[in-house]
């Protein structure tokens, strides 16, 4: 197996061989020949770390999300 994997895909690849090396699928882990990430974020996201600050603070201030 060669994974190709993007943004989350990645990190869902990165998920499954570890889980794999911990003995649930080690044939995954023994047939996987490379791994390719493009676009991968291995530290997290800045953009995700704001989102939730600005999350925190909407629910800090008592503000409630309006239904249409």
């Amino acid at each position: 197996i060669v994974w190709i994997a993007h943004s989350l895909g990645g990190l869902i690849v990165k998920e499954v061989l570890y889980a794999a090396q911990g003995g649930l699928r080690k044939d995954i882990l023994a047939s996987t020949k490379g791994v390719v990430f493009f676009g991968t974020p291995h530290c997290g996201a800045t953009w995700a770390s704001t989102l939730r600050q600005l999350g925190n603070m909407h629910d800090s201030a008592g503000l409630k999300y309006l239904d249409p």
